[in-house]
C-alpha cells in the first residue's frame, strides 16, 4: 500500500457559510449558524469539514468533465460504467467513486495557528459575533412596496481566515501509484481551480464563499483577487 499526503490550505477571502446545526430557537437568534468543533476544551471553532470540501469538488469536476449518469443517478458501481470511457472521466470515477483500489481522504480543514491569533485579537477588539465569525443580516425585497422584508441573521467565517488540512491519495500497490498518482493530482489541482473560480460553502450567487486555495504549493485564486 502508498499514502500519498497533500497538503491543502484554503484562505478566506469573502465571509464563509458552511452550516452547522441550529440547536435551538431564539428570537433575535441566528437563521443559519456556521459549523464548528471544540478546540483546546474552552473554545468552539468554525472548521471546513473535508466532506464538503469532497462534495463541492466532486460537483464541479462531474460538470467539468461531463461524466455520465446511470439512468440519471450518479454511477456508484464499476458495473455501471460505459465502455471505452475517456481517461479523464474514468481517473475521476475512480478517484471519487473508489474504483480501481484507490482510495481519497479529505480531512477536516482546521484554522492555522496565525488564523487563531487573528480571531483572538479581533474578539479582544470586540469585532466579532463569536470566535471567528462574525453576522451579516439579509433581507428579501418586496418589489411591489419597494421595501425590505423578513431579515436573516446569517453567521460567516470572517475574511482573511485560513485552514490547513490534507487529500491523502491510497493506492494499493507502487506499480499503480507510479501509473496513476500524476493524473490524480492533476484532477486535484482542476478541482481546486473550480472552486477558487466559483466558491465554496453556502450562498456563493449572493458573494459569500470566494476562496484562494494552495494545493501542494500551487496557488489557486479568483480573477478578481490579488
Amino acid at each position: 500500500m502508498k499514502i500519498i499526503e497533500n497538503k491543502i490550505e484554503i484562505e478566506v477571502l469573502t465571509g464563509l457559510r458552511i452550516g452547522g446545526e441550529k440547536e435551538s430557537f431564539e428570537v433575535g437568534g441566528l437563521d443559519n449558524p456556521v459549523i464548528k468543533v471544540v478546540y483546546d476544551k474552552e473554545k468552539r471553532v468554525p472548521i471546513i469539514p473535508g466532506s464538503s470540501l469532497k462534495g463541492r469538488m466532486s460537483m464541479l469536476l462531474e460538470k467539468e468533465f461531463e461524466i455520465p449518469h446511470n439512468n440519471g443517478m450518479p454511477i456508484k458501481d464499476k458495473k455501471e460504467v460505459p465502455k471505452n470511457l475517456e481517461e479523464n472521466k474514468m481517473r475521476f470515477l475512480s478517484l471519487f467513486r473508489s474504483f480501481d483500489g484507490v482510495k481519497l481522504i479529505f480531512s477536516d480543514l482546521l484554522p492555522s495557528k496565525e488564523t487563531l491569533e487573528m480571531w483572538r485579537e479581533l474578539e479582544d477588539k470586540e469585532l466579532t459575533y463569536d470566535f471567528g465569525t462574525e453576522i451579516k443580516t439579509e433581507n428579501v425585497i418586496n418589489r411591489v412596496e419597494g421595501k425590505a422584508e423578513h431579515p436573516r441573521r446569517m453567521e460567516r467565517v470572517v475574511k482573511g481566515s485560513k485552514f490547513i488540512g490534507t487529500i491523502t491519495l491510497i493506492y494499493e500497490n507502487e506499480e499503480d501509484m507510479k501509473k496513476n498518482q500524476n493524473k490524480d493530482l492533476e484532477i486535484l489541482e482542476k478541482g481546486c481551480e473550480l472552486i477558487a473560480k466559483t466558491y465554496l460553502g453556502g450562498s456563493g450567487s449572493r458573494g459569500y464563499g470566494r476562496v484562494k486555495i494552495k494545493f501542494n504549493g500551487k496557488e489557486f485564486k479568483p480573477s478578481n483577487f490579488e
